[in-house]
């Protein structure tokens, strides 16, 4: 089949089958794992910073991570009633408890505004900063924690049920 300039032109089916004869024949590399780093809970915040363990992939998947988009996924995130707490996110080494939002490590903060009395959990996506996604790197090789600081506000703890940092899609 020929185009409007004269060359020939491929079919939709064509490329499918391209594509799984190079599959098949593994000229494809296997994709990673989604998730950069993860935990996964419950945890439960009320008035203490926690900190949340984050295992890391494999170094393969890692490669890249410091300077490709990164976003923190949590996910499952509940309260039974309203509060005006916020809840600073830092992710990085293991330390001392996080207060500063000038913070190298600093992600973002979480309201509850609208999280009390959902019946499922909800999710947040924060994009990570560079000097966060650097420590990703394999080759450093200490471990990750997310660390959540409560700040103000009275009600309900914050329940997490899990984490993870995954490479942006850049669709």
């Amino acid at each position: 089949m020929r185009g409007p300039r004269g060359r020939r032109r491929t079919t939709p089916l064509l490329g499918l089958a391209l594509a799984l004869t190079a599959g098949a024949c593994g000229t494809r590399a296997e994709p990673g794992p989604a998730w950069l780093a993860r935990w996964n809970g419950p945890a439960t915040v009320s008035a203490q910073a926690v900190e949340l363990p984050l295992e890391r992939a494999a170094p393969e998947a890692l490669r890249g991570a410091a300077t490709e988009p990164v976003t923190l996924v949590l996910t499952g995130l509940k309260a039974e009633t309203p509060s005006g707490a916020t809840y600073n996110l830092f992710v990085g080494p293991s330390g001392p408890v996080r207060a500063a939002t000038g913070d190298p490590g600093y992600v973002g903060a979480l309201s509850l505004y609208d999280l009390a009395g959902r019946s499922e959990g909800a999710d947040r996506v924060f994009p990570l900063p560079p000097q966060v996604r650097a420590a990703l790197s394999a080759e450093s090789g200490r471990p990750l924690v997310l660390t959540i600081v409560p700040r103000g506000g009275d009600g309900s703890p914050l329940v997490v049920t899990g984490a993870r940092l995954v490479r942006q899609s850049q669709d």
